[in-house]
């Protein structure tokens, strides 16, 4: 009879955590509409960026554009809701500017999946890991596992 595989079913809190944290009341004042922590951090951070931007440049002079609702409200809404539901190139904007950044700040040598031309003056600093596809038969497999490999 052949030897089966079992598999031990490891528990994570992986979902536990990926649960979106909502608050309906604020201060015992209940909420119009349930509003997500996300949210609400995007939105004090438009609120934060936009009085700054309007203590930087003056706005509050230009009809229409430099209204009170929408320097308080309008914009810091725009601004969470571009955060909370666009995505650029398949991932929140905040991420992508993140990676954006970085990659601008990196050296531009090493290039993923592409040969590098100074392979030789390349020295690592600790051991480099690697995995091996092998494929072999189940005898040979049965066999390496008796000798204990």
């Amino acid at each position: 009879m052949e030897e089966e595989n079992k598999f031990e079913v490891m528990r994570t809190y992986a979902r536990a955590w990926q649960t979106e944290i909502v608050m309906y009341h604020l201060f015992g004042v209940p909420l119009w509409f349930p509003v997500s922590l996300r949210q609400a951090v995007f939105f004090m951070f438009g609120l934060v960026f936009s009085i700054s931007f309007n203590r930087i440049i003056p706005i509050e002079r230009v009809p229409l554009i430099g209204d009170p609702v929408c320097i308080y409200a309008v914009y810091p809404f725009l601004v969470m809701k571009f955060f909370t539901r666009m995505t650029l190139d398949g991932k929140p904007p905040h991420i992508y500017f993140k990676d954006q950044l970085t990659y601008l700040l990196k050296d531009k040598r090493y290039n993923m999946y592409r040969a590098i031309d100074e392979e030789e003056n390349i020295k690592y600093d600790s051991n480099i890991g690697y995995r091996v596809i092998k494929l072999m038969s189940k005898i040979d497999y049965k066999l390496l596992k008796r000798e204990g490999k």
